[in-house]
């Protein structure tokens, strides 16, 4: 008797540990990668950012939906290559201060304080190439986004327990893994502007698309 009773108390025990775990597993919130993917490709291409730009040999000043200064050392009639520029994505600030209000997810991971989204406005790009209207910045680094510190979640739904370690451990991988993808994107992806005056420019006086020069 009481090893039937041992049993059906082993058997019942059991299946509730897996029941337990099954269900807190299901209730980890966690960032997709997914999410930030797109996340950053809205940053880069999917909102270029349209500038008007004041133009000089080696200099670009633009102002608009990014504000900021380019320097090139090689400026030909189709073609700009530079080395350094300076901005602040004043389109992407707004767009990512709405979405991390919106998006719980991004929001929960990437942060949904209005200081923290203009600070990490601000970037530094080492290769600038321009054709025509369209401006390319590759090696994009938020240097003001370093300041901060990757925070590692633990969802607040978490009920702390003898598990409590295990998920933390889920969440952990989890944030690392965003963490990488994001630094990634942001520093590799590269960036799109339009100068929307050498636009104008070219559609005006009948020019070439790729066409850099005023003259």
């Amino acid at each position: 008797m009481n090893k039937k009773l041992f049993f059906l108390f082993f058997f019942r025990l059991n299946i509730f540990i897996r029941s337990e775990i099954i269900d807190e597993t299901v209730d980890v919130k966690t960032t997709g990668v997914t999410n930030v993917v797109f996340f950053c490709l809205a940053n880069k291409g999917l909102l270029p950012n349209v500038n008007y730009t004041k133009s000089f040999k080696y200099c670009d000043f633009y102002f608009g939906s990014s504000n900021g200064l380019e320097f090139y050392f090689i400026n030909k009639e189709k073609f700009r290559l530079g080395l350094f520029s300076f901005r602040h994505e004043s389109l992407n600030f707004l767009f990512n201060t709405l979405v991390t209000n919106c998006d719980k997810n991004i929001g929960y991971y990437l942060q949904d304080d209005i200081l923290f989204n203009f600070l990490s406005g601000f970037v530094i790009s080492f290769i600038n190439i321009k054709f025509g209207p369209i401006s390319i910045n590759f090696l994009n680094l938020y240097f003001f986004r370093n300041m901060f510190p990757w925070p590692v979640f633990i969802h607040p739904s978490l009920n702390k327990g003898f598990k409590q370690f295990m998920k933390d451990n889920v969440i952990i991988m989890n944030s690392n893994i965003i963490t990488s993808i994001y630094l990634l994107m942001m520093l590799f992806v590269p960036s799109v502007k339009i100068d929307i005056c050498q636009l104008v420019y070219n559609i005006k006086n009948k020019k070439s698309f790729f066409n850099t020069s005023k003259v």
